[in-house]
């Protein structure tokens, strides 16, 4: 007979069980989702973040692009000889979006930005994360870094770019994007190689038209009907481009 414990409280009790302070991730959480802040200005964030590895040595933090952050964790374990895969980063988006939230919550946003994107939590997650790593790093060779990323303005203009040439990947070997995903199983996690969510670009496109009388349609160009035929042609790109497989 399957457990009735909901999943929420199966975490709570493994993170406790680990020696994590459940209640305590859950307010930075809160605070988080409560000081919503846009790209580039996640300040009240990344101080929030570093409160929990005030125990790191300074050497081992690192900012990029304004309010992003690097925080390395190395193992004291005896070192291995593989010689591979020396440097694994995970990485966490910080911004809310432009936009207010409605939702009644006792943390709803008191700021004009809203975490309705879910990245309050993926912050959460990679503290948590950096925390049980912190306890164990006895369980880590001597050799090998964990290194959270938490990269700002995910949503826009884009915070991944800038970090990336400040050198937040040196050394990396290989990385993870974390995102929560109303398509995958709860309670699991899905990885895959390379892609595995899309993200958005904008594109602006202007289109313009030649005035003319009523009785004259010939004699002008509507730019409504060309601005139809753009919108109808962009539909058919998956289908009609792009490999299904």
């Amino acid at each position: 007979m399957e457990s009735s414990t909901p999943n929420w409280q199966k975490h709570k009790d493994l993170l406790t069980e680990a020696g994590i302070d459940f209640d305590l991730i859950e307010e930075t959480r809160k605070y988080i989702h409560k000081n919503a802040e846009p790209g580039f200005k996640e300040f009240k964030t990344k101080e929030k973040i570093l409160e929990h590895f005030s125990d790191i040595d300074k050497e081992h933090i690192k900012e990029y692009a304004t309010t992003g952050l690097t925080i390395d964790i190395t193992g004291t374990a005896p070192p291995t000889e593989d010689g591979e895969c020396n440097v694994v980063a995970f990485r966490a988006d910080m911004d809310a979006l432009p936009m207010s939230e409605e939702t009644g919550a006792e943390y709803t946003s008191v700021t004009d930005c809203a975490h309705m994107c879910g990245h309050d939590g993926h912050m959460a997650i990679l503290i948590t994360t950096g925390m049980f790593l912190k306890q164990h790093r006895d369980k880590i060779p001597s050799n090998k870094t964990i290194r959270l990323l938490f990269q700002p303005a995910e949503e826009s203009p884009g915070g991944a770019k800038p970090m990336i040439e400040e050198g937040c990947l040196d050394g990396v070997d290989e990385i993870y994007g974390y995102h929560n995903a109303p398509f995958g199983e709860e309670a699991t996690i899905t990885c895959k190689p390379k892609e595995l969510m899309a993200g958005v670009t904008i594109v602006n496109i202007e289109i313009e038209g030649k005035g003319g009388h009523g009785s004259e349609p010939a004699n002008s160009i509507d730019p409504i009907t060309a601005a139809v035929n753009v919108h109808s042609a962009f539909n058919t790109i998956k289908s009609r481009n792009v490999p299904s497989t």
